[in-house]
């Protein structure tokens, strides 16, 4: 059970909220290969009727060996989400907004290779998803004030790829990966009252994002190279005005220094590294280069 308080100068009165969920896990394996699980949560909000969100999901081993894991999985998931308090109490929110209603479908391969002091792990899934009263803040065309409101139905595809590895050296550890998505999010029905186009792709959404990442440990040093590319996005509904795509490279270095059972680590990092020009809001400069130094305690 969870109980919610806020005084916010914005909400113009204390807010309070009592939420409660409940959770049943159920995993079967009628075969050694097949494993199979099903999740049931029902939440209980004031002023809700969340219905009972369900799980199911299954995982397929299609070849496994000694070095070797090749596994076949899925899921088909029912969701929902209640609006924020953000969403209905701030000075521009909406007090009337509907829950989220969505049934989400996914399915992909999870493959493994473990030869030794050196791991690949390589996964690929596609999913698709149908929102009903999906939540979404706009700007208003006359004022600029963002407000949220309900899109009556709107379908989300879109593919994931992600590849990482951990090679173990004599005195440290080299790990390193990549991440890729692409997401393809539209409005595919409208209520009789709204002028929102069909079928553009939802505004600030990207069709692709990416992260690639290096980790080296020598005995007490680290250092972390990273580099988060996002697309291009849009920032009207009809699709004609979007943001340019850019990438942020991520540089830091740290030592620990062991003091008994405890341990004390600095950590120097420097963000956009480039000093790319960049935003994620139109109109919204986000900084340039800058520089982080930061410390760590840690007693066992």
């Amino acid at each position: 059970m969870q109980y919610f308080t806020a005084e916010v100068d914005g909400y113009g009165k204390k807010v309070n909220e009592t939420r409660a969920s409940g959770f049943l896990l159920f995993r079967y394996d009628p075969l050694s290969f097949l494993h199979l699980n099903l999740n049931l949560r029902q939440a209980w909000v004031i002023g809700f009727n969340p219905p009972l969100a369900p799980t199911l999901g299954f995982a397929l081993d299609v070849l496994k060996k000694n070095k070797y894991n090749l596994t076949w999985k899925g899921a088909a998931t029912r969701g929902y989400r209640v609006p924020t308090l953000n969403d209905r109490y701030w000075p521009t929110g909406n007090a009337n907004l509907k829950p989220e209603n969505s049934y989400n479908f996914e399915t992909g391969f999870l493959h493994k290779y473990t030869p030794g002091r050196f791991s690949l792990e390589n996964e690929l899934t596609a999913y698709q998803m149908q929102v009903e009263n999906w939540i979404q803040w706009l700007p208003a065309t006359s004022t600029g004030i963002w407000s949220p409101q309900n899109l009556k139905q709107v379908h989300v595809t879109g593919a994931e790829f992600s590849s990482k590895f951990s090679w173990f050296l004599r005195y440290g550890k080299l790990t390193g990966g990549v991440n890729y998505s692409y997401t393809s999010s539209q409005q595919a029905k409208t209520y009789s009252n709204s002028s929102e186009p069909i079928g553009k792709q939802l505004i600030y959404v990207p069709y692709h994002t990416a992260t690639t990442y290096a980790d080296i440990t020598y005995k007490t040093w680290l250092l972390t190279a990273n580099y988060q590319y996002t697309g291009g996005r849009y920032t009207t509904a009809e699709n004609t005005r979007s943001l340019p795509a850019y990438g942020l490279v991520t540089l830091y270095g740290g030592k620990t220094f062991p003091i008994g059972k405890a341990s004390f680590q600095i950590i120097a990092r420097v963000n956009n590294l480039t000093n790319q020009v960049y935003q994620n809001l139109e109109y919204y400069a986000l900084p340039g280069r800058n520089y982080q130094l930061s410390s760590r305690f840690t007693f066992r």
